[in-house]
């Protein structure tokens, strides 16, 4: 069991009881705070008894006030009422609370499946519906949980609940004034959520983001489409030593011109590469200095996608260029290259797969499922006229 408490609102709605089963089957103590829809239980205690906002919502700070009466654990996990974790994120959570160090606080986002989705879905567990392409990621100012630790942060506004995400801004807000590390840590904590959040339109204050861990293994993987006689000359200028934090996927090329040939070295790469991040590049190596830069870039909270700029004859063209599917002008997160079925067309499409297409799609079809893109505005790529 870990040693965390989750507390949230009274679960209520056609959700409740499988969210309240997911708690109990990964042994969560729970504290529910108002009138809740679901008895108690041997892990869940029913707080009634509870300050409530104008809203008839549960005060944040009563919350955490009563929480640090009851609950047995250090940690707190003020979660969405209709939040389901995996045993994924509460292993994270746990390392989390274990770090060295002073005082933090971490929040993160959910995967939110339809409705309807689910219900065509009924015997899937919380980590298939994530991994289900139909299943949206909420964007960053709409956090679903925030871990803190018991008997700290109480000192938010009578009007604020515990609802996400007014909580979570209330919470990262005074971790900063209070000198606390604040971390984002969606991608490393996988859990599904059901129902509407509150509106809000101001992210939580966030200074680092917590990636999954792969120990051993390059950060960066550069998928390098080519002809075979090219790829000396990228592995003199990109590997000149060993243990660098990016790797070259080399695959031959011979006609670029052909369609799908650059599309299926690329895919043929990607089942081999072993990063977080992944650039698939084509024809002249990039410079070195530009993969610490774009590694820099991605340690920044809510990135999944980089554009970055490039040159045509001389001519510089701006990062947002990459939307018109520039090869090379692309780098993206492992998980979401992999949720979008790799470098190919959507299934269904009649048109005929190019770079173009393809890459053009990936970024549209990516964020309409929540990725967050972001520009670079270096000269990554220089292309002849």
């Amino acid at each position: 069991m870990p040693s965390l408490t989750l507390c949230s609102a009274a679960l209520s709605g056609p959700g409740a009881s499988r969210t309240a089963a997911c708690w109990d089957g990964l042994g969560l103590e729970q504290l529910v705070f108002g009138e809740a829809s679901l008895p108690e239980s041997e892990l869940r205690r029913i707080v009634p008894d509870v300050f409530m906002t104008l809203d008839d919502q549960p005060c944040l700070h009563d919350v955490l006030r009563q929480a640090g009466r009851l609950a047995t654990n250090p940690w707190l996990l003020l979660a969405d009422s209709e939040l389901r974790p995996t045993r994924a994120m509460l292993s994270v959570l746990q390392e989390l609370m274990q770090l060295p160090g002073g005082p933090r606080l971490a929040h993160g986002r959910a995967w939110r499946a339809a409705p309807d989705r689910e219900a065509s879905l009924p015997d899937q567990t919380v980590e298939a519906l994530i991994r289900d392409p139909e299943t949206h990621l909420d964007p960053p100012h709409q956090p679903s949980w925030v871990l803190l630790p018991r008997q700290c942060l109480l000192n938010s506004p009578a009007e604020i609940s515990c609802q996400m995400p007014a909580a979570t801004s209330s919470l990262a807000e005074q971790a900063r004034l209070a000198g606390w590390t604040v971390l984002e840590a969606t991608a490393a904590c996988p859990c599904l959520r059901e129902g509407l959040v509150a509106p809000s339109s101001e992210r939580p204050h966030a200074e680092a983001v917590v990636l999954p861990k792969r120990p051993g293994q390059p950060r960066l993987s550069l998928l390098v489409a080519a002809p075979e006689e090219r790829f000396t000359p990228w592995r003199e200028l990109l590997l000149p030593i060993p243990g660098l934090p990016w790797e070259l996927v080399l695959r031959p090329d011979p006609d670029p011109q052909k369609p799908g040939s650059t599309l299926a070295a690329w895919n043929s790469a990607l089942e081999v590469a072993q990063g977080e991040i992944i650039w698939p590049l084509t024809g002249t190596p990039v410079l070195p200095y530009l993969l610490p830069v774009l590694l820099d870039f991605f340690d920044q909270p809510w990135l999944d996608l980089a554009l970055l700029g490039s040159s045509l004859a001389g001519q510089a063209l701006p990062a947002s260029a990459a939307r018109q599917g520039l090869a090379g002008s692309l780098a993206i997160r492992r998980e979401w290259l992999v949720r979008m079925g790799g470098f190919r067309l959507e299934a269904g499409s009649t048109q005929e797969p190019s770079v173009e297409r393809v890459l053009r799609q990936l970024i549209i079809r990516a964020e309409q499922r929540g990725a967050l893109t972001a520009e670079l505005p270096l000269m990554a790529i220089h292309r002849p006229g």
